[in-house]
């Protein structure tokens, strides 16, 4: 999930990267105008299919959450999803620390509060001008999931930090912020994507999220 709208920073693809790739086992994808630099751009095969779990807890996922956390840095965003970089695994990293780990595996949302709450949201999946929509989400989410070293935690989550999840949860299911974009914005948006030669047949709309609560 992108916060800002500045110019994509174009940093040296690294001898790290290259090993992580090849013991993940990262998908190929073709690089595109609408994506950041070394960011898995819409339309590619991994960004549409939902990820596997982890399985795994080693310095190896360690060193994955850092190189994660330090590409979403660079390109000023708030989130980013393994597959956001050609990795089928299903973990995330975001940028509230403060609030909970900023490494989140194997997530899943179990509850859902009736509150809904629109905001502006983009990707940096998709770094054109002017993509930027407001979208509807539940205000407030429950998520079970693991941390680094494997143990459970469950985060109640609201506001900022249940959008972040929820976009880059979106990102692990296989789908993209854009589907969940409804009315006259998601109509623009899909004009102006289709423009700039951006595949949309594998965008069709989402409903809002819903899930049975669970108290």
């Amino acid at each position: 999930m992108s916060d800002a709208h500045p110019e994509d920073p174009q940093p040296e693809d690294s001898a790290e990267l290259a090993a992580l790739a090849e013991h993940f086992g990262a998908q190929p994808y073709r690089a595109s105008p609408w994506a950041g630099h070394g960011v898995t751009p819409f339309g590619a095969d991994v960004l549409h299919t939902p990820t596997r779990a982890v399985s795994e807890f080693d310095d190896r996922l360690r060193d994955l959450g850092d190189y994660m956390i330090e590409v979403m840095h660079e390109r000023d965003g708030i989130g980013l999803a393994a597959n956001q970089i050609g990795l089928d695994l299903r973990l995330f990293v975001h940028g509230l620390p403060r609030v909970v780990d900023p490494v989140i595996v194997n997530p899943r949302i179990t509850a859902v509060h009736d509150d809904t709450w629109t905001y502006e949201e983009g990707c940096l999946s998709l770094k054109l001008d002017g993509t930027y929509r407001t979208v509807v989400r539940p205000k407030r989410i429950r998520v079970e999931a693991q941390r680094l070293d494997g143990s459970a935690i469950t985060i109640e989550a609201d506001e900022l930090l249940s959008r972040v999840f929820q976009h880059e949860i979106d990102h692990l299911d296989g789908h993209v912020f854009a589907q969940r974009v409804t009315g006259d914005g998601r109509s623009t948006l899909y004009q102006l994507m289709e423009s700039a030669g951006v595949p949309t047949e594998r965008l069709p709309e989402l409903p809002l999220l819903s899930v049975v609560n669970e108290g």
